[in-house]
């Protein structure tokens, strides 16, 4: 009888143990997600402010020279930004941080859409002969 409630104690002290080490564990799984998700958040944060102030520049006085030194570089970023998130789409962690990552996702779509943008009103329009024909007619209207 006494060996039965020794091999209990034994088994309750197991249990605690294990209960113990799975409660360590959770906690640095969720402190992974809350620094991956800020670092996430951080990201998302700089390019929507960096999309803004290329647009802001680019209503005001971007050249094409500009541009194209540019372009480049952001392609380079979308580049990045994309490979990060596929990556965090394939984390353990991902549904600990889904909204982080889907608004990361809405801001590439901001990289994608200002390069877009600035191709077609910077190299494709002023080449395109029915946009000139338009842009000089407005212009004579306007004069």
């Amino acid at each position: 009888m006494v060996a039965c409630i020794d091999d209990i104690k034994t088994r309750i002290e197991t249990v605690k143990n294990k209960t113990d080490n799975y409660e360590s564990k959770i906690n640095m799984y969720l402190d992974a997600v809350n620094i991956v998700k800020k670092m996430i958040d951080g990201v998302t944060s700089d390019i929507d402010n960096l999309v803004e102030e290329l647009y802001e520049f680019f209503n005001k006085n971007m050249t094409l020279e500009m541009y194209l030194e540019l372009k480049p570089n952001m392609e380079s970023l979308c580049t990045a930004a994309l490979k990060l998130y596929v990556r965090v789409r394939k984390s353990v962690l991902y549904p600990g941080f889904k909204t982080s990552v889907k608004e990361f996702h809405s801001s590439i779509d901001g990289i994608k859409e200002i390069i877009h943008d600035l191709d077609l009103f910077l190299i494709k329009l002023p080449n395109n002969q029915r946009f000139q024909l338009l842009s000089e007619k407005l212009n004579k209207i306007f004069e």
